[in-house]
């Protein structure tokens, strides 16, 4: 077949999805960032898989080889086989399921249900539903301590805000703290028993012991923080900042005492690599990805990513972190070691959250749609094969994915992609 006769399928196809995509829609790509070249970007259809409408955010358990995507708008929870890519069943929940996470060494996912001030607690192994539990009214973070198998759960409403801890094995109503102010972030030291919140314009860090909820201590830490990240090796604690260029670095082993290191403008995500001592930090204002050295403070390396980045993930195994933008519509592979960008892809249309599956380096990214591009124009026994996902939806209330199939590319210069290793590991999840 003719070039010019394949470029003609690829637009009668691309018009296709358009018109069938006319509605909402809504849906996964699954990319495996594999060794090997950039892909082609010509993908064929492939079978459909059913997600849920306006799909919110993505967690996975690598051992029960599942991924759990909340559907906001139908108030469900998607789950899917990631090794065949394909929907397992779709599980009612509470009303609006904002968040979700997974606890992988008792197999169970907790949803937060804002609306109905609800967790649910998911068998990761069966999808069903084993308890649901009342939190405080309109909850809005969740944390977990993968030790205890403690689940913590922020609320606040105009006169009451606090914190609701929950025995995730049970489901019972540990306990719940009141803070003066609008928590804005949390995160869990497993190792000393703590947890830390912050609280929205004042800049209060308060920390609670996570057994009982009683206060430990108190002290001030940036008043913009939406982000906590928590460092287990050395015990550092990073409040990410957005209105400041900087991040709060708190030393919970070393006194308390706190500093602070440069990154880029409007921080506003945080991950550390504790294999190579390296913060990385994404600055959405200038679309870049800063690297820094966790004991010096000095930054290494300002990588350029998409436009308006949102969310990091790290890969620990392949020594990569994931930065996802919203502006740009794709997502870019890091090295860990040098903070230099390795890969960007397209992922089109409104992403919204991302995973990344260790044991075989997909990454998963929810978005509202996509589209549905020619077949490659050839393929050879060298090119590494690409799982994505799109999704079209015949109407508002049944998103359905395409499964579609992406063959790597022979490596051009400039900005395609390079190759980077996945290696079988102990799997590290960032949810």
């Amino acid at each position: 077949m003719a070039v010019w006769q394949k470029r003609t399928i690829g637009a009668i196809m691309a018009l296709l999805v358009t018109l069938l995509g006319s509605g909402a829609v809504a849906g996964l790509w699954f990319m495996s960032d594999s060794s090997g070249p950039a892909p082609l970007p010509s993908v064929p259809a492939g079978p459909s898989i059913p997600v849920g409408h306006r799909p919110s955010a993505i967690a996975l358990d690598e051992h029960t080889r599942h991924a759990f995507i909340t559907n906001s708008a139908d108030n469900t929870v998607s789950m899917l086989d990631i090794d065949r890519l394909i929907s397992v069943r779709s599980v009612t929940v509470g009303t609006d399921p904002m968040a979700v996470a997974v606890d992988q060494r008792i197999h169970r996912a907790l949803v937060l249900n804002r609306f109905s001030n609800t967790i649910s607690i998911l068998d990761t192994e069966s999808g069903t539903v084993v308890r649901t539990a009342a939190v405080g009214v309109l909850p809005d973070l969740l944390a977990l301590d993968r030790t205890q198998h403690h689940a913590f759960v922020a609320f606040s409403t105009a006169d009451r805000r606090g914190v609701t801890a929950l025995n995730v094995v049970t489901g019972h109503v540990l306990w719940t703290a009141h803070v003066p102010y609008e928590p804005s972030a949390l995160s869990v030291d497993e190792q000393s028993g703590h947890l830390f919140v912050v609280t929205r314009q004042s800049g209060l860090l308060i920390v609670l012991d996570t057994r009982t909820g009683r206060q430990a201590r108190a002290t001030m830490l940036g008043t913009g923080t939406t982000v906590l990240t928590f460092a287990a090796r050395r015990g550092d604690l990073f409040g990410v900042d957005p209105s400041s260029s900087q991040v709060a670095v708190l030393h919970t082993r070393a006194r308390w005492a706190q500093t602070t290191m440069p990154v880029g403008v409007r921080p506003i995500a945080a991950v550390v690599d504790e294999q190579t001592g390296h913060l990385f930090v994404v600055n959405s204002f200038h679309g870049t990805v800063s690297m820094s050295d966790q004991v010096s403070g000095a930054q290494l390396h300002t990588a350029v990513v998409g436009t308006q980045p949102s969310a990091l993930v790290l890969d620990a195994p392949a020594c990569r972190v994931i930065a996802l933008s919203l502006g740009g519509q794709s997502i870019s592979s890091v090295d860990a070691e040098t903070g230099r960008v390795l890969r960007t892809m397209t992922v089109e249309f409104q992403p919204a959250d991302m995973a990344v599956d260790t044991r075989t380096g997909r990454v998963f990214v929810v978005h509202e749609r996509a589209a549905v591009r020619a077949p490659p124009r050839h393929e050879s026994p060298q090119e590494r094969l690409i799982s994505a996902v799109g999704c079209v939806a015949p109407h508002p209330w049944q998103a359905k994915c395409l499964f579609q199939r992406v063959h790597a590319a022979p490596l051009v210069p400039t900005t395609d992609l390079v190759s980077v290793p996945v290696l079988d590991h102990q799997p590290l999840i960032m949810v």
